[in-house]
């Protein structure tokens, strides 16, 4: 597993999913930051039509992370495994000092070099309190303007409502940037098997197409953002391509199996009752 570095952790549909990472906001007990986690969590998947305004039906996927999600060797091989987004968790009763925490809180930002939005939920704001009196030392922050974000206090169901809003904001934001990611060429797609490969022998180079190597990581990669945006029947269209031009190049077993593993989990989500986008040509170039 460790040599292979192929994707093992949950299931075949994780490949579908946008990685984002729970953080604790403050001096967060660990019940409270359960609490305002498991408001978030069960929001794992959200509507497209409620995301893009009715123009694509289906779902999109999330996964949560409250541990891990640094950058790896192997993130050319599995984009999917990147930290998207960064969503901290603060609880005003337990941190008076929001302006604090949430400085603290963006330098956290830092340990996901892949993270293209941050949010800061502040939950349980006293009654009656102005947002500029709770925030006044944060809101001079340029980084606030977008990123911190009030939960008005109410009932449970009206808090979970607000919740889900939020991810569909935030989620709205992440369509774009992946659509926008997947149109650049990558600057690299590697992994530690390549290396490995060169240090012990040009044969297998000598067996294998470099150019049809090199289309088949691009439609590999052009699929997992597709997966990732929603577009599951195109995403299984790009992995067969793939995989055919993979295993026409010889010598690339890692990056074979990895495209397998993508039309495996693009095939289930097609099983999946409104799997997928009717709008899904626009996804990803």
């Amino acid at each position: 597993r460790r040599m292979l570095g192929l994707d093992f952790e949950g299931d075949c549909q994780s490949h579908a999913c946008i990685r984002i990472a729970l953080v604790p906001v403050g001096d967060l007990d660990g019940a409270t930051h359960r609490r305002l986690a498991a408001m978030v969590k069960p929001l794992a998947v959200l509507d497209l039509a409620s995301i893009t305004h009715n123009q694509r039906s289906g779902t999109v996927r999330l996964r949560f992370l409250e541990a891990g999600g640094g950058a790896s060797d192997w993130d050319d091989l599995y984009p999917q495994r990147r930290v998207r987004a960064v969503v901290g968790l603060a609880h005003f009763p337990s941190e008076r000092n929001i302006g604090q925490s949430f400085r603290s809180f963006m330098r956290r930002v830092a340990e996901f070099p892949h993270t293209t939005q941050v949010r800061c939920l502040v939950f349980d704001p006293p009654d009656g309190g102005s947002e500029e009196e709770l925030l006044t030392d944060v809101l001079q922050l340029p980084s606030a303007a977008r990123s911190l974000v009030i939960v008005p206090p109410n009932r449970p169901l009206v808090v979970r409502l607000a919740v889900e809003r939020l991810l569909e904001d935030l989620t709205s934001d992440l369509l774009r940037d992946l659509h926008a990611e997947a149109r650049q060429p990558p600057t690299t797609q590697t992994t530690p098997i390549d290396a490995a490969t060169s240090e012990r022998s040009s044969m297998l180079r000598l067996l294998s197409s470099a150019a049809t190597r090199t289309v088949g990581r691009q439609h590999k990669r052009k699929a997992d953002f597709l997966l990732m945006q929603g577009s599951h029947a195109e995403a299984k269209a790009s992995y067969e391509r793939s995989i055919e031009l993979l295993s026409r190049s010889g010598a690339d077993a890692v990056w074979h199996a990895a495209a397998l593993e993508g039309a495996s989990a693009a095939g289930l989500l097609l099983l999946s009752p409104h799997a997928d986008g009717i709008g899904g040509s626009n996804a990803a170039a």
